[in-house]
C-alpha cells in the first residue's frame, strides 16, 4: 500500500495558490518540483507552431491526490502562457497500437 501523509500548512497554502492560478507559483512549477509533489509523467502534447509547444506534467501529491499542469512554452523566448493546474484522477485504460504485419 502506498504511503501518504497530511500536507503541512505551508504545503496546503502553496497547493491552494497553484489551484487558484497564482502565476508565480505556476511558473516555478514548470521548472522545479515542490517537495510534496512527485512528477510522475511529463509529455509534449503538441506543437502549436514552429516555436511554441504545449506541455503536460502530472504530479502525485504527498497526500495521495493527483494534479496536472498544462502550459504553452515558447522555445525561442522561454515565455510561458496558458498555465493551467487542476486535480485529476488516474483511470486505467486499454490502448490499441498497430504494428507492421509480419508476412
Amino acid at each position: 500500500m502506498e504511503e501518504t501523509r497530511v500536507l503541512t500548512v505551508e504545503e496546503k497554502e502553496l497547493l491552494d495558490d497553484l489551484l487558484k492560478g497564482d502565476t508565480e507559483a505556476l511558473e516555478e512549477l514548470t521548472w522545479n518540483t515542490f517537495s510534496f509533489l512527485e512528477l510522475i509523467r511529463e509529455r509534449i502534447i503538441y506543437f502549436n507552431n514552429e516555436y511554441t509547444l504545449s506541455i503536460s506534467k502530472v504530479f502525485k501529491s504527498a497526500d495521495g491526490r493527483y494534479f496536472t499542469l498544462v502550459y504553452d512554452n515558447n522555445i525561442q523566448t522561454y515565455d510561458l502562457d496558458e498555465l493551467l493546474f487542476y486535480e485529476v484522477e488516474p483511470v486505467e485504460s486499454q490502448t490499441i497500437i498497430y504494428l507492421p504485419k509480419e508476412n
